[in-house]
């Protein structure tokens, strides 16, 4: 299975939310999943596409359903 890429607005808005509801900087995120910290931003910027797969782990750590990332803000 290839991995699809996603983007938009909407999905970096929803990481950047869950990082504040759960008190998490940006840094502290990268420096958790060993990314580092120009890439986290790229994703929450929508500067650089995000894979579906990165979108589930995203999911499992916030512990939310995939489709919270979807949501309109």
């Amino acid at each position: 299975m290839s991995k699809e890429q996603i983007t938009g607005k909407t999905t970096g808005e929803n990481f950047r939310r869950l990082l504040k509801e759960n008190r998490m900087t940006q840094q502290a995120f990268a420096d958790h999943y060993g990314m580092e910290l120009r890439n986290v931003s790229r994703w929450i910027n929508e500067e650089k596409l995000t894979h579906i797969v990165d979108i589930q782990a995203l999911a499992d750590y916030f512990d939310v359903p995939f489709t919270e990332f979807f949501k309109p803000i």
